[in-house]
This record gives C-alpha cells, sequence and structure tokens, in this order.
C-alpha cells in the first residue's frame, strides 16, 4: 500500500523487505543520518544539512521540539 523512497549515506547498505516497493536515490548521498538531524533539532539547533523550507515547515508545525519528543 505504500512505496518507499531510500536515500542513503556515502558506504551505507540496506535490505529490502519481502514484498516492499523500494525506489532508491542512489545518486542522492548524504552525509549525515536522519537520527542526528532529529536530535540536533530537539535540542533547538538549525542543523546545516537540512534544507530552509524543510527546517521552517518543521518550526512551524513544532516538529522534534523538546515538548514534542
Amino acid at each position: 500500500m505504500v512505496d518507499f523512497i531510500v536515500v542513503t549515506r556515502p558506504g551505507s547498505h540496506y535490505d529490502v523487505p519481502p514484498g516492499a516497493t523500494v525506489h532508491a536515490r542512489n545518486e542522492v548521498q548524504l552525509p549525515v543520518s536522519s537520527s542526528a538531524i532529529r536530535e540536533s533539532l530537539a535540542k533547538g539547533e538549525s542543523p546545516a544539512d537540512l534544507p530552509l523550507p524543510v527546517l521552517n515547515y518543521v518550526r512551524e508545525h513544532g516538529l522534534y521540539s523538546p515538548a514534542s519528543a
């Protein structure tokens, strides 16, 4: 019922579960993990690797703030 889009970090590997539909975006590799970005946001920081429109959306909706964690 859902397709996954996967963007990897350099040198990382993942397994696709049976029956899952995965669209790998191998041409886009990010040097930072989503967990590190969420941790930074929870500390009230503005991660340099996060595009400004995404940061604005996160702030506008109060996502990943210490109160929502």
